[in-house]
């Protein structure tokens, strides 16, 4: 569980760096940031996608876990 959750952030951060590391070179050297690469673009959506998938999985099996305490 603390393993889903430490990789969910982990897989977060380091899309939102590379995808925030381009934009910031774009923008020294001066030139369009509309230009970026559309492999950059993509890679920020499977990064958030891959990371709400894993928060959502991290949601059910603690609420599994919740209604199986409660229950017994």
């Amino acid at each position: 569980m603390k393993t889903l959750r430490k990789l969910a952030i982990i897989i977060l951060v380091l899309g939102l760096l590379h995808v925030g590391n381009t934009a910031f070179w774009y923008f020294l050297m001066e030139r369009d940031i509309s230009e970026i690469p559309f492999y950059i673009e993509n890679f920020g959506r499977i990064t958030l996608i891959l990371y709400l998938i894993l928060s959502l999985i991290i949601y059910v099996i603690k609420w599994v876990k919740d209604h199986e305490i409660h229950r017994t």
